[in-house]
């Protein structure tokens, strides 16, 4: 189950960074879109921190990292 959720976060994280750069490369001078961007780093990059914490062997490595 967790092997499914991970690659699917993946699979978010790699829209996510898509869709940014290419709302992006549509208008760069706009504010909207570089915000966007600046947003769409943020929710990939919890995306991919969320699924490395969903394979992590334990509970104290998913909170702690010990």
């Amino acid at each position: 189950m967790n092997s499914i959720l991970f690659e699917l976060l993946c699979m978010c994280f790699i829209l996510y960074l898509f869709l940014g750069l290419y709302s992006y490369k549509i208008d760069t001078k706009s504010k909207v879109s570089s915000k966007f961007f600046l947003l769409c780093i943020s929710t990939g990059l919890w995306a991919l921190g969320f699924a490395f914490i969903l394979i992590s062997p334990n509970i104290k490595l998913q909170t702690f990292g010990e």
